[in-house]
């Protein structure tokens, strides 16, 4: 019997906690936490995920997507990056 993930008690805290840990925590592979774009990407996948979702009015999830654009982080400018061991 297949088991369905069942969306209606997750709440828009518990995404930002998720996009709080993201930018936090190391990953398995480089064991520092994820860039800006990466980080935007999943956040956009996510979000893109609710508002299907819901346009589908399936009865187990949220009726309005929970995060957005404006709860990713911003894309730095160029130019702007820090260098540690870059000198005057």
């Amino acid at each position: 019997m297949a088991r369905r993930a069942i969306f209606t008690y997750i709440a828009r805290e518990h995404c930002l906690d998720w996009i709080s840990h993201m930018a936090k925590a190391p990953t398995q592979t480089t064991g520092e936490p994820l860039g800006v774009i990466s980080r935007i990407q999943r956040i956009s996948g996510l979000s893109q995920f609710f508002r299907d979702t819901a346009q589908l009015r399936y009865a187990a999830v949220p009726n309005h997507s929970l995060i957005g654009t404006g709860d990713a982080a911003e894309v730095p400018a160029e130019g702007t990056a820090v260098h540690p061991r870059a000198g005057p």
